[in-house]
């Protein structure tokens, strides 16, 4: 946060949240062994819905230099994870929310303990249909100020077990060190 000059999520979000959000989907995405997440991202480009900056299927010219910026100049941030498994929620969620974006999330579906179910899209993988009304409903979202508004208003991690961590974060880490020193 230090290289925004911003001392908390708060305060970042809404420094990098735009008023004129492009009505698409924004990715950033490197590695290309998620075949589904691939997928995904080749149809949305293919339909003028998405918006990539990294590697994969890369639609701006150059890998971007500062991925909280691009994203914030969308309405929904693609945050799929590389592997999906029991607690592995890396920092892809956390970056779409600070960007000021909704999250479109494909991960560990325990996220909705860690953040607000009612602050960001989640892909459904379960079959076939699942995965196309979840895309759907991320299509429609597009397309709906009232619900964008609604979405962007629910604060993603008020009462969630992320809270704690992303609102004292580096207090927590200097505990631990300080705890670590002073134990030897």
């Amino acid at each position: 946060m230090n290289k925004y000059n911003c001392s908390s999520f708060e305060e970042l979000r809404d420094k990098l949240r735009s008023k004129d959000r492009l009505p698409k989907m924004s990715a950033v995405i490197s590695n290309p062994n998620n075949q589904l997440r691939t997928t995904i991202l080749h149809t949305l480009i293919q339909h003028g819905l998405c918006d990539s900056g990294g590697r994969v299927y890369n639609t701006i010219g150059a890998p971007i230099d500062d991925k909280l910026a691009f994203t914030s100049r969308y309405v929904i941030g693609m945050a799929f994870e590389n592997l999906v498994k029991p607690s592995y929620i890396t920092e892809k969620i956390y970056e779409a929310f600070l960007a000021g974006c909704i999250p479109f999330y494909y991960g560990d579906e325990n996220v909705i303990l860690e953040f607000n179910p009612r602050s960001f899209l989640r892909l459904n993988p379960t079959n076939h249909e699942t995965i196309m009304s979840s895309l759907q409903d991320a299509v429609s979202l597009l397309s709906d100020k009232d619900r964008i508004d609604k979405m962007s208003i629910e604060d993603p991690i008020s009462g969630y077990r992320s809270e704690n961590l992303i609102r004292n974060g580096k207090s927590i880490l200097k505990e631990f060190i300080m705890n670590v020193v002073e134990s030897k």
